[in-house]
């Protein structure tokens, strides 16, 4: 059996042909962003993405990973007390999914007795900390 294809063939083709490779950009793209797979170079990676790549992106799990906190547990206590922040904002909630961008962000938040212990014990806190 012959298939005949005319021009507006060919066209369909090339625009389905650049669609999925935008798409199959814009996932591998996010995917990368998200943290879940280490390089951006192709999909095959994402056939083995499990369900712990994105539990390993929890605010929690990326506490522990910063040192932020020793345990899990004690990670998932200062963020439900409001002692961590991302960014200008104080997340509460531990499930909270952190993008490689906003890794650089965390921090504690400014009225974080925390901090303030921290900053003691680093030799960092000066007189206007200290009446926080």
């Amino acid at each position: 059996m012959q298939f005949l294809l005319d021009a507006s063939s060919f066209s369909l083709i090339n625009v389905l042909a650049c669609s999925f490779v935008k798409s199959r950009e814009f996932f591998s793209n996010f995917r990368y962003n998200m943290g879940v797979i280490p390089t951006k170079k192709s999909l095959v990676i994402c056939e083995n993405l499990s369900a712990s790549a994105f539990c390993r992106r929890r605010l929690a799990t990326i506490l522990v990973k910063l040192k932020f906190a020793e345990h899990l547990k004690e990670a998932v206590t200062f963020i439900e007390q409001g002692h961590v922040r991302v960014g200008p904002e104080t997340i509460t909630d531990p499930a909270f999914l952190v993008t490689r961008n906003m890794e650089d962000f965390i921090t504690w938040v400014d009225t974080s007795r925390i901090k303030k212990k921290v900053m003691e014990y680093v030799g960092a806190l000066d007189d206007y900390d200290a009446m926080i």
